[in-house]
């Protein structure tokens, strides 16, 4: 199959959409971060592939992936942490039942 913009903006729609759909259906909170980090996937190959086809030979659509990859790393590690704080004190990960977060 040859490989062609409309695929991979294809691809990264279907990434976006299955993430966005998540976060709004699903309420435990390890679901929506799986699904926040489809959403940056689907981001980063979108802008690789605009990159590819439009701006062919120059290595800012690459750097600027690489920069979402370690923020979506970085994301994920606080995200968990702050998830696994939330099981400890509440006992519970399902987002509608955390209605009271006060200090």
């Amino acid at each position: 199959m040859a490989s062609s913009l409309f695929s991979y903006l294809l691809l990264s729609l279907i990434l976006i959409s299955l993430g966005l759909v998540g976060v709004f259906i699903r309420r435990n909170l390890v679901i929506m971060l799986i699904c926040i980090e489809l959403i940056l996937n689907g981001v980063t190959i979108n802008l690789l592939a605009i990159n590819k086809f439009v701006a062919n030979g120059h290595a800012l659509g690459q750097v600027i992936a690489i920069f979402i990859i370690a923020l979506a790393a970085a994301e994920t590690t606080i995200a968990l942490a702050l998830i696994f704080l939330t099981f400890r004190h509440y006992k519970e990960i399902d987002a509608e039942k955390l209605n009271e977060l006060k200090g």
